[in-house]
């Protein structure tokens, strides 16, 4: 038997609270269109139960900043290579870069975190175009430089703080060792060339302190390494030196053969040449102390002969105070002389 009981009018302060309610859930509802299907593929890889856990992910990925790092891909420019050039940008079209065409080899801007870097990277990295492997890369940071020098009571936050009168900073660090202890150098990123180079040039004028000691930052570009992907097989020249030097496998030279003498004088040059640097440094640690004592003695003396400076300088006021009063004293004398003899 069908319900003929007149359906309740919902209050117009009820639908209110639910228009309210559907707005505010509208808030959290993302569109991300034809990276849907990669969201579900995340999802089932890592085993995540619910979408939140993947955007949690993902947001802590973001964390993870790469400073510094852009990827470098030779697109090509020129009207021959148009095919070329529209694979690469459909290769990207789903990926979240830009392109920048500073020719004449033009290449994508900085990504965001390393999350995303590495995932460009694996897309097109080892690409075959024109019978030929592409290769993908992290750029080096054209900003990046090496400050020296630094006192042990050196932050982050201070590096930053004293290097942000150049123009934006992208990430100060101070480095340490495995046991977290200082090691007297730092990492200074800048966000463009122009503001390193200020800096590079007014350290080289001027001399930079952090601290109330006299002790200058030294800086200088810093020198940049690829340890991302190093030096794969595919990618050395094979010419004539490479194959006469790869006839051999790895091996251990044997004992009375013309190899093992002259491993032996390399290995004995290595250990001179290490020798020789220890001498250096120990050499450059002394004068460093040296300085420090020297710094440490000038700095007392200094501070003795301006506590002199300023105690002449009281007594002086002292004794100038003394004969503005006795000056009044013998106005009001003379003043009561006068007045006696009236």
């Amino acid at each position: 038997m069908a319900d003929t009981r007149p359906k309740r009018r919902r209050s117009n302060e009820h639908l209110e609270n639910k228009r309210e309610k559907e707005k505010e859930r509208g808030k959290s509802r993302i569109y991300i269109g034809k990276a849907f299907e990669r969201w579900r593929e995340l999802r089932r890889q890592k085993g995540f139960q619910s979408d939140i856990q993947v955007a949690l992910f993902l947001l802590d990925s973001c964390k993870q900043v790469l400073h510094g790092a852009q990827m470098i891909v030779p697109i090509p420019l020129k009207n021959r290579d148009k095919q070329k050039r529209s694979f690469f940008i459909e290769k990207l079209a789903l990926s979240p870069l830009r392109l920048t065409e500073h020719a004449p080899h033009p290449s994508i801007s900085r990504i965001e975190t390393r999350t995303l870097a590495e995932i460009a990277k694996a897309e097109l990295d080892g690409t075959i175009l024109g019978n030929r492997p592409i290769r993908i890369r992290f750029a080096t940071h054209g900003a990046a430089l090496t400050v020296r020098n630094l006192s042990p009571v050196v932050s982050n936050e201070l590096l930053e703080q004293a290097f942000s009168q150049f123009g934006p900073v992208e990430r100060a660090v101070v480095v340490v060792d495995d046991r977290g202890r200082p090691t007297g150098k730092g990492i200074v990123e800048f966000a463009n060339k122009p503001a390193a180079r200020k800096a590079l040039d007014r350290c080289a004028d001027g001399a930079l302190l952090l601290t109330m000691s006299p002790r200058p930052v030294i800086l200088e570009p810093t020198e940049q390494f690829d340890d991302e992907d190093g030096l794969p097989e595919k990618l050395l020249q094979k010419s004539g030196q490479y194959h006469k030097e790869r006839e051999h496998q790895p091996r251990f030279a044997q004992p009375g053969t013309f190899e093992f003498e002259y491993s032996s004088r390399w290995k004995a040059l290595d250990e001179m040449e290490k020798q020789q640097r220890e001498q250096v440094e120990r050499n450059i640690q002394e004068a460093k102390e040296k300085l420090e004592a020297e710094m440490e003695a000038a700095k007392h003396e200094h501070q003795l002969m301006m506590m002199r400076q300023d105690l002449m300088r009281r007594q002086e006021e002292l004794r100038r105070l003394e004969e503005l009063r006795n000056q009044e004293l013998q106005k009001r004398k003379q003043v009561e002389m006068r007045c006696a003899f009236v």
